[in-house]
């Protein structure tokens, strides 16, 4: 159980990384509301595609 956690943390910390960094830069612009939206919708799309071709 605790190396299945460590994997799928380490899967999970790219994702982490750069939700963080496009969010920051929405909610800037946009408004924080809209920014969790989007960068929902934006990130589960970007691990979908990575999740089928890896």
């Amino acid at each position: 159980m605790d190396s299945l956690l460590k994997n799928t943390l380490k899967r999970q910390v790219p994702y982490l990384i750069g939700g963080t960094i496009t969010g920051t830069f929405v909610a800037y612009y946009y408004g924080f509301l809209f920014s969790i939206i989007v960068n929902s919708v934006f990130w589960f799309v970007i691990s979908t595609i990575v999740k089928k071709y890896y």
